[in-house]
């Protein structure tokens, strides 16, 4: 596996960076509804019930999405000589599927949980 390979970088550098987001969010979600940390959108602002439940969810969200973008990192070696431009697309495209995914499950929750 060519560890210069952008299909290995690219989630070995991102995937942590998900997974310490996630558990700082979990561990220490911020008290009060604010506009520069935590999970922010209009939903999750609409209570202070509701941005307490998304501060914790979306952590382990985070989490779960930083492990599983760390796996990708296996694709490395299912495509060992693919080319640099390909592998960056592939890795970037997997990350931004990945968040919007998030942001669509926590969404989901918080209409279910507080309408």
């Amino acid at each position: 596996m060519d560890i210069l390979n952008p299909l290995v970088i690219i989630p070995l550098s991102a995937g942590p960076v998900f997974i310490a987001a996630g558990i700082i969010l979990y561990l220490r979600p911020p008290k009060k509804i604010n506009q520069i940390y935590g999970y922010r959108t209009k939903r999750s602002m609409a209570s202070q019930e509701a941005w307490d439940y998304a501060q914790t969810a979306s952590g382990k969200q985070l989490v779960y999405l930083g492990l599983a973008f760390l796996s990708t990192s296996l694709l490395g070696k299912l495509f060992p000589t693919i080319n640099e431009l390909w592998g960056t697309f592939i890795s970037l495209g997997l990350m931004i599927v990945g968040t919007i995914t998030l942001f669509r499950i926590m969404e989901r929750s918080l209409k279910q949980k507080f309408g």
